[in-house]
């Protein structure tokens, strides 16, 4: 059943390579894998969504096969956010970490829906609302979330530029006064020479 007949997606995850060992490896952005993953779904995945509950909907290629199936002929995944394009679907690592998409989807005024709105409506059977949340605390839409989470990391970025500036003139101050310090031993050092030359011409008299 295509629910999702008609609507264009863009799509955006944040996985580690290996979903296993997701506190081993880094985490890697697969916003670059359209072009190897949407030819090819067609024929790799015939009955996917027969058994919603048991996909898993954080990786890429699986989400992207699962939405394709779903969709209509002419409703393809888009690679780029453009206005054409009805929403990004976009799983929590996504989202928190501000990948490039989620911020052009922000910047364009696109809406950023989390993956659960593609897992609840499957196991749904229709679509659901996802401006309305269906009942969800958090809701579908994260469009203000992502406002948030860009708001704070700017604060952050400006908060560590500061600290850096206080920083600087401390440093200046510590290097100005070794430097005057050395100079003084320098200084220091060749007065004694002096006096002990002085001495020695003193004693030849």
């Amino acid at each position: 059943k295509r629910i999702f007949n008609g609507l264009v997606f863009a799509i955006s995850t944040l996985e580690s390579k290996n979903d296993n060992e997701r506190n081993e490896v880094g985490p890697t952005d697969n916003e670059n894998e359209d072009k190897q993953s949407t030819t090819k779904t067609n024929t790799t995945m015939t009955n996917t969504v027969s058994t919603p509950s048991k996909l898993n909907y954080q990786n890429y290629k699986t989400l992207t096969q699962i939405l394709t199936q779903t969709l209509g002929a002419h409703s393809p995944i888009s690679p780029q956010i453009h206005k054409r394009i009805h929403c990004l679907i976009a799983t929590t690592p996504a989202i928190r970490n501000l990948t490039q998409r989620v911020r052009q989807a922000y910047k364009r005024n696109v809406d950023i829906v989390h993956v659960d709105w593609v897992r609840d409506c499957l196991e749904c059977g229709k679509r659901l609302d996802y401006r309305g949340g269906n009942g969800r605390e958090e809701g579908y839409l994260w469009n203000d979330r992502v406002g948030e989470f860009i708001r704070e990391k700017e604060e952050l970025k400006k908060t560590e530029e500061e600290e850096n500036k206080r920083k600087q003139p401390q440093k200046k101050y510590e290097k100005e006064a070794l430097d005057h310090s050395g100079k003084c031993h320098r200084n220091y050092d060749d007065l004694a020479e002096e006096v002990i030359v002085m001495e020695g011409n003193d004693d030849d008299n």
